[in-house]
């Protein structure tokens, strides 16, 4: 089993997000307050597309694979899914200063 790392599976999901919106604009359509990971529709994909299976499918994400780009949790554990939280939390708002 792979060691789980929230840092780099969160900074491969944000590139790919930076990088299909041309930029980091979408930071913006994030609530933070709403965030939960574990949730299809508060989660980072479910809060700019819509819900979480339409986002994977709009960046070509097949269907075991959100958890490459911090968009799930890999394991589906809850201590990852707060990983993963706080990780989401500290990269956008990092990205908006």
């Amino acid at each position: 089993m792979t060691r789980f790392d929230s840092r780099k599976l969160v900074d491969k999901g944000f590139k790919m997000l930076t990088a299909h919106y041309g930029g980091t604009s979408w930071v913006n359509e994030i609530d933070l307050a709403r965030l939960d990971t574990e949730n299809p529709y508060r989660c980072i994909l479910g809060q700019l597309f819509g819900d979480y299976g339409t986002g994977r499918s709009t960046l070509g994400i097949g269907f075991d694979n959100g958890g490459e780009y911090g968009f799930d949790a890999p394991d589906m554990t809850d201590r990852q899914y707060e990983a993963l939280d706080k990780r989401w939390t500290e990269k956008i708002t990092e990205a908006r200063q």
